[in-house]
């Protein structure tokens, strides 16, 4: 009769390997312990702050009149989209945050691309 060689059983093979394996990484809390450490440790220092920039450098949010769109009376699709705020008073648009459409007169009320109710600019 011949002998078996003794050879491991696989799965017992696969889970001693699993177990000796190091994690890759190191776990969360311990990298949130290292963190919180170095944070400590470091020197505290107050941030300076900041100056408040001069009023004749700030930029104003108002559009000015070259800043305002032509827009015809039976209307027209804009691209790229722009600000409500860059249309003429009394226009009508389609508000999606940015205006793809746009027109002087009433009309239907619904945008011809998107069939959306139209808004007017007051």
């Amino acid at each position: 009769m011949r002998a078996e060689p003794d050879l491991p059983n696989r799965a017992t093979t696969n889970a001693r390997q699993r177990r000796s394996r190091a994690p890759a990484i190191a776990p969360p809390c311990l990298l949130l312990t290292y963190f919180c450490a170095a944070i400590s440790c470091g020197k505290s220092q107050a941030l300076p702050e900041r100056e408040a920039p001069a009023a004749s450098s700030a930029k104003s949010t108002e559009p000015t009149k070259a800043d305002t769109l032509e827009i015809p009376a039976e209307g027209k699709q804009i691209k790229p989209p722009v600000r409500p705020a860059q249309l003429p008073t009394g226009a009508w648009y389609c508000d999606m945050g940015l205006v793809h459409w746009a027109q002087l007169n009433e009309g239907n009320r619904q945008c011809p691309l998107c069939k959306m109710e139209l808004k007017q600019k007051k």
